[in-house]
């Protein structure tokens, strides 16, 4: 039986133990449908935690996906998409796509955090939660929601909980609303840096919060 034991005098925060329990809970559950037995009847415990830190990895590829298509609206075009390249105008590459698959890889292939995936440490999940809980601010700046604004909160706290220095994260991300928020009441007026133009145009005073936060991270 799958057993864990968290030390109240612990330096470490239980947030991937909470994650690790969860993922048992969820797998096993699977296992016990399709198989009848327990997990632990065929894998180690030890081999399950390793399996719960790399499946981090692909939810991290999925959000910094989501976050390039956020924050770089060409992404979402089927005139930019690599099927129908011949579509595409003269200050687009066909390739938006594809690249943004590339550089969302690139950034889950990060050597610093890379050799981390394969082992049950608290590094893959702080980082996955971060992440996450950016695409959520994110997605509050362009439509405030109740459920989005709940649902990031709970994210900001079990990001918290995952490694206690992520609060820092937090208070960016926070300080991030509070700019929008001012901005929208006209408390709060932007430049826009001539570095983040595209085309033949220029982003809105929004999008150059959003990338340079993204930017920055």
């Amino acid at each position: 039986m799958f057993t864990a034991v968290y030390r109240m005098k612990s330096s470490i925060f239980p947030g991937l133990y909470i994650y690790s329990a969860l993922f048992y809970e969820i797998t096993n559950k699977i296992i016990s449908i399709s198989l009848g037995r327990n997990i632990l009847d065929y894998i180690d415990v030890r081999f399950i935690l390793r399996i719960s830190s790399s499946c981090c990895s692909i939810l991290l590829f999925h959000y910094c996906y989501k976050i390039r298509k956020l924050l770089y609206p060409q992404y979402n075009s089927l005139s930019t998409s690599i099927t129908s390249p011949t579509s595409t105008s003269a200050n687009q590459s066909p390739y938006y796509h594809l690249d943004a698959v590339i550089i969302s890889w690139c950034d889950v292939l990060y050597p610093i955090n890379f050799f981390y995936y394969p082992l049950y440490y608290t590094d893959t999940i702080s980082m996955t939660s971060l992440v996450v809980v950016y695409y959520y601010a994110l997605l509050l700046i362009r439509k405030y929601t109740i459920k989005t604004s709940i649902l990031s909160l709970l994210l900001a706290l079990f990001s918290i909980l995952a490694r206690q220095t992520n609060a820092i994260w937090m208070c960016y991300l926070l300080g991030l609303l509070i700019m929008n928020i001012l901005y929208h009441h006209g408390l709060l007026r932007l430049p826009l840096s001539p570095t983040l133009k595209h085309g033949n145009g220029e982003r809105s005073t929004r999008d150059n919060i959003n990338s340079i936060t993204f930017m920055d991270m």
